[in-house]
């Protein structure tokens, strides 16, 4: 593992041992990011808030002691409660809500419910209804398995289906009906009896499968992985799940004594791994200079991205009386450095308006994520049109994802259109804009892959075919020389004409890493920028540059 990874595991270790890897995974990393798939500990973040739910649900009936009314009212107001704060939360912190109990408890109630009220009677009556109920309840969960994705936000109301639907199966499921017996067929029932030591098992397997590969995995081999799980369940259930059930064997004291044991010396090894800083002193020089993302970002990420107006960061000729408003997102931030000396040598102040996440096109908004206001374009457009020092206008952002992705709309629905109109209107102020087009997107982050070839001493050079590029982003490279080409005061720069070649568009130059992550440039691949931006100011747009790259293939 590399230092970042390895780091993240020991601190997921110790949280394991105490039930509280939930909060050590939301303070480091999204559930669905890639760098997730690479710590093997990641799954035990439910079973955390699982036994946190056990710890803190009996307090409930020791406060209601005796009176079953108030412990049913206090049950179902609990469930209300942590429903609502789930789909609030799903909106506004959407990495607390998917990992912590208070947005997860009213799952877990969901079966108190059933408990407190009886409502598994219902499959002793009529099956006439329980049959199609219990039928429904599980197309619920088997549509909810097809229909749902990383960007769907969970739990909220998104998350009733699955969980209403496994409450129908449990409350009206029997002998009797079709789900009822096929759930007890004997196949689906010893799966079942190895579910959970197959949870356990499939996450780490996985994952160092992952950490050990710098291509992605094949298909076949996560199913030999898969097939190695069942294995590996089986010998689980079989010889440790069984024996510490049998009471004949092990005594529930030293079950206790045995589980206490080794949580201690789990919490132990993780905590004085990280002590001693194992995860640096396993590693060389080079593999942790590559590991650290830090080495790739824009020195200034922390104080000037995401800033409003009033706090924005000036680069550049700092003195200038005239000045280039930089506007876009985390992939505009990336070619600051780039721009600071742009600004400096043709005498331009920059200003920084990068914002995550957001495209800069005003009323667009995400429809993969929750969580991002972009409200802010309207002041960015506001003020480049009203203000007389911004004569130079540079617009990047991550247009393949954006636009060839269609994972941002406005409400009218097009986006192309919101930002011809925003061009339209920067044009006849009389600013001069310039488009910078998508940077290749790499199959792997080129960083973390070059990590993994010096530590398991492999050649490896990172790229995608210039062809592949072409075709991921034809719809944003075409919307964004069109524009180019319609108004006379647009020019577009293409990232292609630097970092491509007609085969082949290349994520290192030499030494020279030239990505931060698999779509963002680092500062190095930013400088690459540098001449044709200096071009295209200092000749005053005389020209459209576009794809060296054959232009045939563009198109």
């Amino acid at each position: 593992m590399l230092p970042e990874d390895f780091l993240l595991f020991l601190k997921s270790l110790m949280g394991t041992a105490l039930f509280a890897s939930n909060f050590v995974f939301w303070d480091a990393v999204s559930y669905f990011n890639p760098i997730a798939e690479e710590q093997p500990l990641l799954h035990t973040w439910s079973l955390a808030v699982e036994e946190q739910f056990y710890i803190f649900f009996p307090f409930i009936f020791i406060f209601f002691s005796g009176r079953r009314v108030a412990i049913k009212t206090a049950v179902l107001l609990i469930f209300a409660t942590s429903l609502a704060l789930a789909e609030f939360l799903s909106r506004s912190y959407p990495s607390f809500n998917f990992y912590m109990l208070p947005s997860r408890a009213w799952e877990l109630m969901v079966g108190s419910l059933i408990s407190l009220y009886n409502l598994d009677k219902f499959r002793l009556r009529s099956n006439s209804v329980a049959s199609p109920a219990a039928l429904i309840g599980l197309v619920m969960v088997v549509m909810a398995v097809f229909l749902y994705d990383s960007g769907t936000p969970f739990p909220g109301v998104y998350a009733i289906l699955p969980v209403a639907g496994a409450a129908l199966v449990i409350c009206f499921s029997s002998g009797n009906n079709l789900v009822g017996r096929l759930l007890s067929t004997r196949k689906l029932v010893a799966v079942g009896l190895v579910s959970y030591s197959l949870y356990l098992w499939h996450q780490p397997l996985l994952a160092f499968a992952k950490i050990r590969s710098i291509d992605k995995p094949s298909l076949l081999f996560n199913c030999l992985l898969l097939l190695l799980s069942l294995l590996l369940a089986f010998l689980s259930y079989r010889f440790i799940e069984r024996p510490f059930r049998d009471p004949r064997g092990w005594s529930a004291k030293n079950v206790f004594r045995f589980s206490a044991t080794s949580i201690g010396l789990i919490f132990v090894l993780g905590l004085s791994s990280w002590l001693f800083d194992l995860p640096d002193t396993r590693h060389s020089e080079r593999v942790r200079y590559l590991a650290d993302s830090t080495n790739f970002n824009n020195p200034d990420i922390g104080r000037c991205r995401g800033k409003v107006l009033e706090n924005s960061c000036i680069f550049g000729n700092t003195s200038s009386d005239f000045e280039a408003v930089a506007w876009g997102d985390s992939h505009l931030d990336q070619l600051i450095p780039a721009l600071n000396v742009v600004g400096i040598e043709t005498g331009l102040a920059i200003r920084e308006l990068a914002y995550p996440g957001c495209p800069p096109i005003p009323g667009a908004f995400r429809t993969d994520v929750v969580g991002y206001s972009c409200q802010h374009n309207s002041d960015v457009l506001e003020y480049i049109l009203t203000n007389s020092k911004v004569r130079v206008v540079i617009m990047h952002s991550y247009w393949e994802w954006y636009y060839d992705k269609e994972n941002a709309l406005t409400r009218e629905g097009k986006v192309q259109d919101a930002l011809r109109d925003s061009i339209k209107a920067m044009t006849q102020a009389g600013k001069r804009v310039i488009l910078i087009g998508p940077v290749p997107k790499m199959s792997v982050d080129p960083r973390i892959a070059l990590a993994k070839s010096v530590k398991f001493e492999q050649d490896y050079e990172p790229f995608v075919s210039t062809d592949h590029h072409l075709k991921n982003t034809k719809r944003s490279r075409t919307l964004l020389k069109s524009l180019a080409y319609e108004f006379g005061q647009v020019a577009y720069v293409s990232p292609m004409s630097v970092l491509c070649d007609i085969n082949k568009c290349r994520a290192t130059d030499g030494f020279d890493l030239l990505y931060r992550d698999d779509n963002h440039l680092s500062v190095e691949g930013g400088y690459r920028l540098i001449l044709p931006l200096k071009a295209e100011i200092s000749n005053n747009f005389v020209g459209k540059l576009g794809d060296t790259v054959n232009e045939d293939l563009a198109d």
